[in-house]
């Protein structure tokens, strides 16, 4: 006959390990929190988010540079 019992913990539904003849918890597995998203990949999505908006950056400065929103006269700035 098995020493140890295996049985699913009612709380959190990881497996348990109990020593059948003093009932004593030997074992408490932990729950896999995996949440499926690699720290790798991720990582390389940000960096690819930071390349994206640094060109979209650099577009949006060279579009300024080429039409700059200035007013036609600087007594009537329409800003003001």
């Amino acid at each position: 006959m098995k020493k140890d019992l295996y049985v699913r913990c009612p709380d959190c539904d990881v497996e348990m390990r109990i020593d059948r003849e003093t009932g004593a918890i030997i074992s408490h597995g932990k729950k896999d929190q995996s949440s499926g998203i690699n720290f790798g990949d991720a990582l390389a999505a940000e960096k690819k988010r930071k390349n994206e908006l640094e060109d979209l950056f650099k577009e949006a400065s060279e579009k300024a540079q080429d039409k700059p929103d200035l007013p036609d006269d600087l007594n009537n700035d329409k800003w003001r």
